[in-house]
């Protein structure tokens, strides 16, 4: 910084002719005006990244790590009401499935502290994640219809980040609450909205009541999307159908 400001006084006190002194001060001042105007912009900028970065943190752990840790804590206080009835070899896989849980979760948070903002994680073509998701969500269930059209990976990182939680969430819920076979996801890009929706034909839940409690899963979708300016509409009934749909106003970088 100290080079720009250098080089911005440089040109400007370079005196026109018949340039007074009091213009040559005024023109300083207002070239240390146009300077610290700027400064104070990219701070309120970086200010506001670092608020994105930590909240995006906070729905990565909650996606992940979190979930976990809450399956192996079942785990382990099931283990403990049977252990004094299991044989000693049940008690032994069972502690080898809680092992093999927390390795995961070790991975996982080592994978957030490597790279928090998750850009590691989007340098992947957006196809291969999706089919990962779909192959997650298979491991547990679900057959999962994928469709992507557009240009998905010139999106931003951020974008294509949000995009990618809102599917894995809502498969994530469909595998764990839904009873559902089958889901749909859906991701395309067009020249002024980016879209992701997953829909499933389970038993469904009412949406309100679920906002009213502050499941931190659809809480996390929505206020991933918001950041970017997006909507995120939830459609279910205890019955079902459930449609997740978010959609984000797509823009570029200036390059």
């Amino acid at each position: 910084m100290r080079l720009t400001v250098e080089a911005a006084a440089q040109h400007t006190a370079r005196p026109r002719a018949g340039a007074s002194t009091d213009d040559l001060i005024d023109a300083l001042l207002a070239e240390q005006a146009r300077l610290l105007a700027r400064i104070s912009d990219q701070e309120r900028m970086a200010a506001e990244a670092g608020a994105r970065l930590f909240a995006r943190l906070g729905f990565d752990l909650h996606d992940g790590p979190l979930q976990e840790i809450a399956a192996l804590t079942a785990e382990l206080r099931l283990l403990r009401a049977e252990a004094t009835q299991a044989s000693p070899e049940l008690v032994a896989l069972r502690l080898d499935d809680a092992l093999a849980m927390l390795g995961s979760i070790e991975n996982e948070v080592r994978g957030l502290a490597g790279a928090m903002d998750s850009t590691s994680l989007v340098s992947r073509p957006f196809a291969e994640l999706l089919r990962d998701e779909a192959a997650e969500a298979a491991a547990n269930g679900v057959e999962v219809d994928v469709e992507l059209s557009g240009d998905i990976d010139s999106c931003t990182p951020s974008q294509k980040i949000a995009l990618l939680r809102v599917v894995q969430e809502s498969l994530s819920n469909v595998a764990r609450h839904s009873g559902a076979e089958s889901a749909t996801a859906v991701v395309s890009a067009g020249e002024a909205e980016l879209v992701a929706e997953v829909v499933d034909r389970g038993r469904g839940f009412d949406v309100e009541a679920a906002r009213n409690a502050g499941r931190l899963g659809l809480v996390g979708m929505a206020e991933r999307i918001r950041l970017l300016d997006g909507t995120l509409e939830i459609d279910s009934r205890p019955g079902g159908p459930t449609s997740v749909r978010a959609t984000i106003p797509r823009w570029r970088p200036v390059s």
